[in-house]
C-alpha cells in the first residue's frame, strides 16, 4: 500500500555539526536561499538501502530518511504490503535512524514529505500490455495521459505534475526484468512479479499538506494519518477512477452492439460514432482530430467514453473492471515466490554514529 516514504522531525540546529563528515550536497529552497544536505546510505539487505540525511532550510534544521518501505521488510518491491507491514516497516525504520543517528525517532509520526501509495493486480502479461494501451487514451483533469520511461526506466502511463503529484501505471515484471539487469533484483522477484500490472501515485510536501487538510490532520500528513481508516484506499480509488481502471473495456467484437445499445434509434448518431471510432482506430487520435477537427472528436471520444467503447479502439479481447484495492490482505499472494523472512533479523551494518 505504501512504498517509497520520506520523513523528518526537527532537531536543534547546533546538531547539525555532527553530520558534518557525511556526503553533502548544496541545494536551494523556495525562498532562494542556499542550505547544504548531509546525507548517508545505508546497506539492509541484498538489494535495499536506508537514507538518512541531515539539513538546515528555511531557520530550522532536520534530520530525516528516504527508504522503500517494502525493501526494507522482503528486500524487495514486488510485494504490496498490508497496513500491519507498514507498521511493522517503519518501526525497523526508526530503530535503523536511532542507531545510525543517536536521535530519537518515530518514522510514523514525523512528518512526511513523500508517499508513493501503490496497489497491483495479478493478470496475464497479456492482459498488462492490453489495459497499459487502453490506458494511454484516458484524459482527465483536462490533460492527456503520457507515455514515459525516464521514472521507472520501462514504459509508464503517467499523469501528473513534477514535485507535487504524478500517478503511474506500468508493468512490473517489465521494471523487474530492467533491475535484474541492473544487478537490484533476483530471478525469485523476476518469476513473482509475472502479470503484475502496478499502479503507482506519487504524492510530494504540497499535495500531502492539501492532504492533512483535507482529512482533518492539520499542517502536516504522517505515515500515521494514511494508515487511518481506508485513507490510502480511498486516494488510489479516486487515481483508478480517473483512469478509468474501474471500468470493463470492450472487446473489438462488443463494440458495434455497445454503441448500438447506447444509440439506440438514433442511426445518424450511430454513424457519426461509428465513424470516429473507426477513424481513430486507423489514424490514432491525433491523426483522427487532424482529418475530422479537433471539436468532432473530442465531442465523439466524450460520447464513446459514455458508451464504455472509447478504450475499446486498441483492445482485442474484453477486459474486465480491476477491483479496488485491499490492504487487509496482500493483494497478490507472493509468500510462496517471494522470500518473505524480514530484514530485522538480518545483522546491522557495521555501526557508523554520527560521532564518526
Amino acid at each position: 500500500m505504501i512504498d517509497t516514504v520520506i520523513g523528518k522531525r526537527d532537531v536543534p540546529i547546533r546538531e547539525i555539526k555532527w553530520f558534518k563528515n557525511w556526503n553533502s550536497t548544496v541545494n536551494r529552497d523556495t525562498r532562494g536561499t542556499t542550505y547544504r544536505r548531509y546525507y548517508k546510505r545505508f546497506p539492509v539487505g541484498d538489494f535495499s538501502t536506508l537514507g538518512i540525511f541531515a539539513e538546515t532550510r528555511f531557520g530550522k534544521a532536520s534530520v530525516g530518511f528516504e527508504a522503500s518501505l517494502p525493501k526494507m521488510l522482503f528486500d524487495n518491491n514486488v510485494r504490496v504490503l498490508t497496513t500491519d507491514e507498514v507498521s511493522q516497516a517503519a518501526e525497523y525504520v526508526s530503530n535503523l535512524v536511532q542507531h545510525y543517528t543517536g536521535f530519537d525517532f518515530d518514522a510514523l509520526n514525523v512528518r512526511t514529505s513523500r508517499a508513493d501509495l501503490v496497489c497491483s493486480w495479478n493478470l496475464t502479461e497479456d492482459e498488462v500490455n492490453r489495459r497499459l494501451d487502453v490506458t494511454k487514451l484516458v484524459r482527465y483533469g483536462g490533460k492527456h495521459t503520457r507515455v514515459i520511461d525516464k521514472e521507472k526506466g520501462v514504459s509508464s502511463v503517467y499523469h501528473g505534475r513534477k514535485s507535487y503529484y504524478e500517478n503511474y501505471l506500468y508493468s512490473k515484471h517489465a521494471e523487474t526484468m530492467l533491475r535484474v539487469k541492473q544487478g537490484t533484483a533476483n530471478d525469485e522477484h523476476l518469476r513473482a512479479s509475472i502479470g503484475n500490472l502496478r499502479l503507482e501515485d506519487c504524492r510530494y510536501t504540497a499535495k500531502l499538506r492539501q492532504d492533512a487538510e483535507r482529512f482533518g490532520f492539520g499542517k502536516y500528513m504522517t505515515l500515521a494519518n494514511l494508515l487511518q481508516a481506508g485513507i490510502v484506499k480511498q486516494l488510489l480509488m479516486e487515481d483508478m477512477k480517473n483512469l478509468q481502471l474501474d471500468r470493463p473495456i470492450a472487446g473489438r467484437d462488443e463494440r458495434e452492439h455497445k454503441l448500438e445499445m447506447y444509440c439506440g434509434s438514433d442511426t445518424a448518431k450511430y454513424a457519426r460514432l461509428w465513424g470516429i471510432l473507426d477513424t481513430v482506430i486507423r489514424r490514432g487520435e491525433k491523426g483522427a482530430i487532424d482529418y475530422l477537427g479537433y471539436d468532432l472528436v473530442r465531442r465523439g471520444r466524450i460520447e464513446l467514453t459514455n458508451a464504455g467503447i472509447w478504450l475499446a479502439a486498441e483492445n482485442r479481447l474484453p477486459l474486465p473492471a480491476l477491483r479496488p484495492p485491499d490492504f487487509g490482505e496482500n493483494i497478490i499472494d507472493l509468500g510462496s515466490q517471494v522470500r518473505a523472512s524480514s530484514n530485522t533479523y538480518q545483522t546491522l551494518a557495521p555501526v557508523q554514529t554520527y560521532l564518526n
